[in-house]
């Protein structure tokens, strides 16, 4: 039998590693078509929708592509605190005000940028949709967004240490 998470919700299990599918198949459709092919032959008990639940947790925690990578890093000013901001879940009018106050008034993100740059990490799988509140949609950062973020803060340690004129420690 396969392993699965204990975060799964009941009867919904994943595989325990997002490596399985990574590595073990190479993509992901290759992954479903041979847990289908499996599953006709009766070879595993995995049910319909643990496929469904593996396809949509592969998609939030699909690890950080070559795409990915040359889009977002170095990322732009306004890309990176979209997603600094988005460490608790928020709408874009209140992402616009925080990154307005933590800048005290020099980067001001207009409502264009502001979700043409939600849709497009979005679409990326950096943030997802989390529950709409007063007809506004709030989204959070993924796990592939952290990853993301993360190696951008590595990157701006890196440059402020270098300007002090210090060797990065990373």
């Amino acid at each position: 039998m396969l392993s699965f998470d204990s975060a799964a919700p009941a009867g919904a299990g994943t595989f325990s590693t997002r490596a399985f599918y990574h590595k073990a198949f190479g993509t992901y459709k290759t992954a479903l078509k041979k847990t289908a092919k499996k599953l006709k032959k009766g070879l595993t008990d995995i049910s319909r929708r643990d496929i469904y639940y593996i396809e949509l947790r592969y998609i939030e925690v699909k690890c950080m592509d070559n795409r990915i990578e040359r889009v977002y890093v170095p990322m732009t000013e306004t890309g990176f605190y979209i997603l600094y901001c988005l460490q608790t879940p928020q709408h874009g009018y209140g992402i616009a005000r925080q990154v307005e106050w933590m800048t005290n008034g020099e980067l001001a993100i207009g409502a264009g940028t502001m979700y043409g740059t939600l849709s497009k990490m979005e679409k990326d799988g950096l943030i997802v949709f989390d529950r709409e509140e007063e007809k506004r949609r709030l989204y959070r950062i993924t796990e592939l967004g952290e990853e993301v973020l993360e190696r951008e803060l590595r990157r701006i340690e890196r440059l402020y240490q270098n300007s002090r004129g210090e060797k990065y420690d990373g």
